[in-house]
């Protein structure tokens, strides 16, 4: 019975560890920084994406919240002597028990068949949750003893889990977030100077280069980095992405209407930081779906060197649709855009390699667990998702702006 102390101690137990590892998960992810243990590529593709936020509130603050209401029934459920107190109480444990299993059960299914990545520390409080879930399950009295009950508590359960899916697939959240330069780069000059290659140099710099971002720790030449849009432009942006990834695409999709509907001067660096093992020393192992990251990466590179001119449009050939093209196809598209043999001495070339070198140095420099990001001279700006308006208001935050003029 639930109502025995050997249960009682059994539940709080369990879901005291799941609360603890929610917890854990949700501190982790507001300081924007990846779970030991995990790398790049799989509890932060499951953390950062737009599954991870229910409604306005992040997944682990539901799980906190059910864990915390379930100890503190458990430990009434064993002082309470009034028998419909009781019985209230177990009824209230087993609604949330069934609308628990079920909602971790979608959870399950969104790494899976969506996310394609799975979370080792959500597992763990997923596995514990469910242990004390089960338990609940097996001894409540309410749950043995009274049928008609049972079936009432079942439709309440089925009705709840309907609203909390419901809500998760159609309340779509602003998953967008701003970090102070100052506080990414690092104090160790020797650090500095070993992620300083090619054009891309970081730390405190005498003047010799045209922009500088983040607080003057980024300096570079505008006119020899790929970009689109006029190099004169008022505002320069940096966007850290990798083609294969489904944030960056749809960060690419944002960007396209917001420069169709404002009429801005803007100009974006695209550096490149595939998210594949093939050129990425830095990950353990290259996620489900990247991976062509690294050849589409060069393919890109080397349209930039053969003819910068040729670039944006590539790139954005490269990041049009819900998919990237095939490594195949992409290689046909660049042969016709700059010719056959100036795309195989371009890919030949040390300098297109660089390109990648650099963006996996500057992914580095700034600590970033997860693309896309755009840099600022005093922001790095995360995107996994959100409204237009909220899109909208970030951008003004990042290019310093209080107006922006619609185009006519």
């Amino acid at each position: 019975m639930l109502s025995s102390r050997p249960t009682r101690i059994a539940i709080i137990a369990l879901s005291c560890i799941a609360l603890t590892i929610a917890v854990y998960i949700m501190l982790v992810v507001k300081s924007d920084q990846p779970l030991p243990g995990c790398g790049e590529d799989q509890c932060n593709a499951v953390l950062t994406s737009r599954w991870e936020q229910w409604g306005i509130f992040p997944v682990a603050h539901l799980g906190i919240g059910g864990y915390v209401s379930l100890i503190s029934a458990t430990l009434l459920a064993g002082v309470v002597r009034l028998p419909m107190l009781k019985i209230g109480l177990w009824a209230f444990m087993i609604v949330e028990s069934l609308t628990g299993l079920g909602f971790i059960a979608w959870l399950l299914l969104l790494q899976w068949i969506i996310i394609k990545q799975f979370c080792i520390f959500c597992l763990s409080s997923h596995l514990f949750g469910v242990a004390a879930y089960a338990i609940i399950l097996w001894k409540a009295p309410a749950w043995h003893g009274f049928y008609h009950a049972r079936r009432r508590l079942t439709g309440g359960a089925a009705a709840l889990l309907t609203f909390m899916i419901a809500v998760h697939i159609f309340v779509v959240p602003d998953m967008m977030a701003v970090q102070a330069a100052d506080k990414m780069a690092p104090t160790d000059s020797a650090e500095e100077a070993a992620l300083s290659t090619g054009m891309l140099q970081f730390g405190k710099k005498e003047a010799s280069r045209t922009v500088k971002l983040l607080n003057d720790n980024l300096t570079f030449d505008l006119y020899k980095v790929p970009v689109s849009g006029d190099h004169n432009a008022e505002h320069v942006l940096v966007e850290l992405s990798d083609y294969c990834c489904p944030s960056c695409r749809s960060l690419h999709r944002r960007l396209d209407q917001f420069k169709a509907d404002y009429a801005i001067n803007m100009v974006i660096v695209h550096l490149p930081a595939p998210m594949n093992t093939e050129c990425n020393p830095h990950i353990k192992k290259t996620p489900k779906g990247f991976a062509n990251a690294c050849r589409l990466a060069r393919l890109a590179m080397a349209v930039n060197q053969a003819d910068p001119k040729q670039f944006p449009a590539y790139h954005n050939y490269l990041m049009t649709g819900r998919f990237p093209p095939q490594p195949e196809a992409a290689h046909k598209k660049a042969e016709a855009m700059i010719g056959k043999e100036a795309l195989a001495t371009a890919l030949a070339d040390e300098k297109t390699g660089e390109w990648i070198t650099n963006g996996l140095n500057l992914k580095r420099y700034i600590k970033a667990p997860t693309l896309p990001k755009l840099i600022t001279k005093t922001q790095v700006i995360s995107y996994s998702g959100g409204s237009k308006a909220a899109f909208r208001a970030m951008m003004k935050k990042a290019l310093g702006v209080t107006e922006l003029t619609k185009r006519k």
